[in-house]
């Protein structure tokens, strides 16, 4: 499985069992490893979960599960992130969607205790070494739909 990184809601999904795909986007501000503070998106790929538009889950609940579609050796999950609120894809060369102006994960996101295998040469901030952000505050009431 995988979990919020944030207070988000599901703002957009598609696809099928093999192929699921949604759009996460915070419910208020949030603090990003360049100092700056704003809404954050994410699209995920690989899960296969039957939440709803308009879901709202709270930091460190499970969104969803990984999977193994696509060209991969193991289990795992596809992660875009964007600074803002969501606006929509675009389609790549190869015919995947992506986020509209989307960014790398390194460029937004740190690890704590997270082993990163395969670092494609980004410079992962680790909160190992580094200090942790002070947490953004949320304030934003729960809907109905909310998981608890």
């Amino acid at each position: 499985p995988y979990y919020a990184p944030f207070n988000c809601h599901l703002v957009a999904k598609w696809g099928s069992s093999t192929n699921y795909q949604a759009v996460w986007e915070s419910d208020a501000p949030v603090n990003f490893v360049d100092g700056t503070t704003g809404y954050f998106t994410i699209l995920v790929a690989h899960d296969d979960t039957s939440y709803i538009v308009g879901r709202r889950v709270n930091q460190g609940q499970m969104l969803g599960q990984t999977g193994t579609y696509g060209i991969a050796t193991g289990d795992h999950v596809h992660i875009e992130a964007k600074k803002g609120n969501y606006e929509g894809l675009v389609t790549n060369q190869q015919g995947n969607s992506m986020l509209k102006n989307s960014t790398h994960l390194y460029d937004l996101m740190g690890i704590d205790d997270t082993l990163i295998l395969v670092s494609g040469g980004y410079n992962w901030i680790d909160y190992g070494t580094t200090p942790t952000p002070t947490p953004s505050p949320d304030t934003t009431p729960l809907s109905d739909n909310s998981v608890t």
